[in-house]
């Protein structure tokens, strides 16, 4: 079995007249399945091996599995199943922020981005407008558990553009921490949205939370 495909086990299922070969295994586990059967000639008599297994949520392409069936002093018969690996992974991401704020005074939001699975979050692009009213602007982004920043971890405009990996886990985040200061003759509601686009060609528009703050002279 490919090493893409993880805990897999085995069993094996006699039909008809076939048995198992003295001291050959029934079922296992591993990636590596070897047994010996007997199969009389005619209709009904046949073996089958069942295996399972969880794909690997890092795995990407194509997963081919050959399997060999060698007849004593006979030509092996050899057979292949391809199947393609679809990458779904499970974006989150929450922004946060408060809900009131004076003008001319700082003001922090942060994003926290994860993965839910069940494929890793690979090359992943975070976007964030930050509203013209808002001006100085900084960003920094931090990474836990195997969570990675390729690009963008800290930046000062008011479009954040960041990559990111994320394999699955609750563990594996990463933290942004946007601040800056409202303009002194800033007023009403300032709406900030930002986005997440995933897979490349595969576009995935993940809204976030909006994050609106009413100014105050």
């Amino acid at each position: 079995m490919p090493a893409t495909i993880r805990n897999t086990a085995w069993r094996v299922e006699l039909k008809g007249g076939a048995t198992l070969a003295a001291g050959a295994p029934a079922s296992g586990t591993g990636n590596t399945i070897n047994t010996t059967v007997n199969i009389p000639a005619g209709a009904g008599n046949e073996v089958d091996v069942i295996v399972t297994g969880t794909v690997a949520s890092s795995a990407t392409g194509n997963i081919v599995n050959r399997a060999t069936a060698t007849p004593p002093g006979e030509t092996p018969e050899v057979d292949t199943v391809t199947t393609t690996v679809i990458n779904k992974p499970g974006p989150t991401i929450v922004k946060s922020g408060p809900a009131t704020a004076d003008a001319g005074t700082s003001i922090t939001y942060t994003l926290l981005i994860g993965n839910n699975g069940p494929s890793d979050m690979m090359g992943a692009i975070i976007a964030d407008a930050i509203p013209g009213s808002i001006e100085d602007v900084t960003w920094t982004a931090t990474s836990s558990g195997a969570a990675s920043i390729i690009e963008g971890a800290t930046g000062t405009s008011n479009l954040l553009l960041m990559s990111v990996n994320i394999p699955t886990g609750a563990q594996n985040t990463v933290a942004v921490t946007i601040t800056g200061t409202i303009r002194p003759d800033a007023s009403g509601v300032i709406r900030n949205n930002a986005s997440m686009s995933v897979n490349g060609n595969i576009t995935q528009s993940i809204p976030l939370k909006r994050s609106s703050v009413n100014v105050a002279h």
